[in-house]
């Protein structure tokens, strides 16, 4: 390839990737919800518009959970899927049920560590299907308590699933398939809360099924119903950075020294300097600051006493055998200026710290020697 295609193909390569770093689709994929807004079979949309139709107060809810109106009676938690609920949110329900207000918790198959810890509910087991010409992945849960403003409604349609449990004794299930609870109710403070293994009695493709409807227009009835939202929508994106620019900048810098590189250089190299091999005396100096650096006085030390201790075999006939403390008493009577070098080795070597250091080292080094040239007759001040 001459320098003229591949600087050609460089270009058209950093300009597709530019494209494709810059250019937003709103045809991305994304899982099915249970949201107003989704006119799916999972979605809500089917339920708010006939709510409002009915003429029940019905609201949507786009923001953090952490202030809820106090108009609002119901609350429904459809199966949050974009976001987490945090603990500040669980704190603004907890408080909403306690002055009064009725929380609907349609699980999702997201975890919602902080709300499902604080209700206590979790998976229950598989549920049975029921099937009907109309829903096939169905099934039919009965109504065993059946108080308040749900008296007189019979049954529920959900999809074949999970149920659900809790481990709070004051959840009592209110409707079952197959002794299996699909929800949970119990009071806390003036208010009540209803926990649903998910979504299905409010989506689209349900609504109409056994008495789903009467269920949402009862608790519509009772007072402004508000749908949360917030966690369904996904966070606004991000603005366009200066990614693609950077990248093309940098496609162009690489084709400039593509060409720099293939073209015809505009003279002979300079001349290198020649090299020079290193002295003997630079060869001992890097291995001396080795050395330091390695931090080998302490291994050295021992090396020291071994070798006074071969000497002393040697030349006073001191057996390597014998215990360092007899050393000493054995040469006193014979050589005594030999027992005073060793004493003072030994006296030096005991007050050396544990982290040698060079200073100490070489202090003990002198003290061996000392010791050396007594065991062979040589003066220390020779």
């Amino acid at each position: 390839m001459s320098a003229r295609g591949a600087l050609l193909y460089v270009a058209l390569v950093s300009v597709a990737a530019g494209l494709a770093l810059a250019t937003r689709t709103s045809a991305e994929s994304r899982p099915e919800t249970a949201s107003a807004g989704s006119f799916s079979g999972g979605g809500l949309a089917a339920l708010e518009t006939w709510l409002r139709e009915g003429g029940h107060d019905v609201r949507t809810v786009h923001a953090k959970l952490t202030f809820i109106a106090e108009e609002v009676q119901s609350l429904v938690l459809a199966a949050p899927s974009s976001r987490e609920v945090h603990a500040e949110e669980v704190g603004a329900l907890r408080s909403f049920v306690q002055r009064g207000g009725r929380l609907v918790y349609l699980r999702g198959r997201r975890p919602q560590p902080a709300l499902d810890g604080w209700l206590e509910v979790a998976d229950g087991a598989q549920l049975p299907v029921s099937p009907e010409a109309w829903d096939p992945g169905g099934t039919t849960a009965r109504i065993t308590l059946a108080r308040g403003w749900m008296g007189g409604l019979e049954a529920l349609r959900v999809s074949a699933r999970r149920g659900i449990s809790s481990s709070d004794p004051q959840f009592l299930p209110v409707a079952s398939v197959g002794g299996i609870p699909v929800m949970l109710w119990r009071t806390e403070g003036r208010g009540e809360i209803l926990a649903v293994a998910s979504a299905d009695i409010a989506e689209n493709r349900r609504l109409e099924l056994a008495d789903n409807a009467a269920f949402w227009a009862r608790l519509a009835a009772l007072g402004p119903l508000a749908l949360d939202e917030y966690h369904h929508d996904l966070p606004a994106p991000a603005p366009v950075s200066l990614a693609p620019w950077v990248f093309g900048a940098q496609a162009v810098l690489c084709a400039l020294l593509l060409a720099l590189t293939r073209g015809t250089p505009l003279g002979p190299p300079r001349p290198g300097e020649p090299s020079r091999l290193p002295s003997a005396m630079t060869y001992a100096r890097s291995f001396g600051r080795l050395l330091r650096s390695a931090q080998v006085e302490s291994g050295l030390v021992s090396a020291l006493d071994a070798r006074l201790r071969r000497t002393l075999a040697e030349r006073a006939g001191v057996p390597v055998a014998v215990e360092e403390d007899q050393v000493g008493p054995s040469l006193r009577g014979r050589q005594p200026a030999l027992a005073r070098a060793w004493d003072a080795w030994r006296a030096a070597r005991s007050a050396a710290p544990r982290r040698m250091t060079p200073e100490h080292f070489h202090e003990l080094s002198c003290r061996a020697a000392t010791v050396e040239m007594c065991a062979r007759g040589v003066s220390a001040g020779a």
